[in-house]
């Protein structure tokens, strides 16, 4: 795959997309919302994470390292919210009221 420079207008369209996915997620959660809308907003922000990577992977070197950076750092935070999503932590969920994030 040959090298490309970074389209910075894409990498924000990409990752602000991610982030307000995850910032909506991160509401319905806090509120002990465990819809299909939640899902949705997980399922959006992993594939906007997954097209964030392959920029990333297809540009130059040295230039993508700070925003892989980042990406790792959305992925983490995307990484809790697919766990709460998990039928086992559902029905914890449940029982308490509401799942916990940070």
């Amino acid at each position: 795959m040959a090298r490309q420079p970074i389209d910075p207008a894409e990498l924000a369209r990409i990752s602000g997309a991610m982030l307000k996915a995850l910032a909506e997620a991160r509401a319905l959660n806090a509120a002990g919302d465990s819809s299909d809308e939640l899902r949705t907003l997980v399922r959006h922000a992993r594939d906007m994470h997954d097209l964030l990577l392959e920029n990333l992977i297809a540009a130059e070197p040295g230039t993508a390292q700070y925003a892989r950076g980042l990406a790792d750092s959305m992925a983490n935070h995307l990484d809790d919210l697919e766990r709460l999503l998990e039928p086992d932590a559902l029905q914890g969920a449940g029982a308490r009221g509401t799942a916990s994030s940070h």
